[in-house]
């Protein structure tokens, strides 16, 4: 299995807190996308699970599970963030344990995702690819991303060679771009300044031409 995607069915009722509860379903689903190891599911590619009042009408089929769960949004209107982001988990868990069972997958990869969410309380904050040394060999940079129910961006986080923070500079408005794979290599162009490469199309590399044109320049003083 490649992929999760957790979703909200409209209504207009709640669409307040339909919209916040959607966002804390998208960034779940690609959490465990992100963190979840190889595992085998006889061919299913994906799981789908919809929470809403109303259950949908599309017709999924294979190598696509789909699984729909009632919710009552009286009730989750009066959660906090965390709350919400809680309840989607837990469900999401009794879900996936179903599936796990019925079908005879190994469950350890499912539950360290579910027990690596819990214990970082619900944020996705990670960095991302290896840190890179300045050409004075005095300083670090690494990307840093947030993508949760907090926090949203991607940023270069400037070490000295112990790795202890100096500065965290954003330079996108989403952490989405790194789990699109929009972010290339980081380069040192002087011992304050570093290139980011901005992927346009990811499936080619980031060597490719087009791959080359665009990117970030992002100062160590801001």
């Amino acid at each position: 299995m490649k992929h999760f995607k957790f979703f909200c069915t409209a209504n207009k009722s709640y669409k307040n807190t339909i919209d916040e509860t959607a966002k804390i379903c998208s960034y779940l689903s690609v959490m465990y996308e992100y963190y979840l190891n190889p595992v085998k599911t006889g061919g299913i590619s994906t799981l789908i699970i919809y929470f809403g009042d109303k259950k949908p009408e599309n017709i999924v089929v294979f190598p696509i599970m789909s699984h729909f769960i009632s919710v009552d949004w009286s009730k989750i209107e009066a959660f906090s963030s965390l709350e919400k982001a809680n309840f989607i988990l837990e469900q999401c868990n009794e879900v996936i344990s179903f599936y796990v069972h019925r079908e005879q997958w190994d469950n350890k990869p499912f539950q360290l995702v579910y027990k690596k969410v819990k214990k970082n309380n619900y944020q996705f904050r990670e960095h991302f690819k290896k840190p890179i040394l300045s050409p004075n060999k005095e300083f670090k940079a690494q990307i840093y991303f947030e993508l949760d129910y907090e926090k949203n961006g991607t940023f270069v986080d400037f070490t000295d060679k112990s790795g202890n923070l100096i500065n965290r500079i954003q330079f996108t408005p989403s952490g989405y771009s790194v789990i699109s794979k929009t972010i290339g290599n980081i380069e040192w162009l002087d011992n304050n300044q570093v290139k980011i490469g901005n992927i346009q199309v990811p499936k080619l590399g980031i060597n490719a031409d087009c791959n080359r044109k665009k990117y970030w320049l992002v100062k160590m003083d801001g």
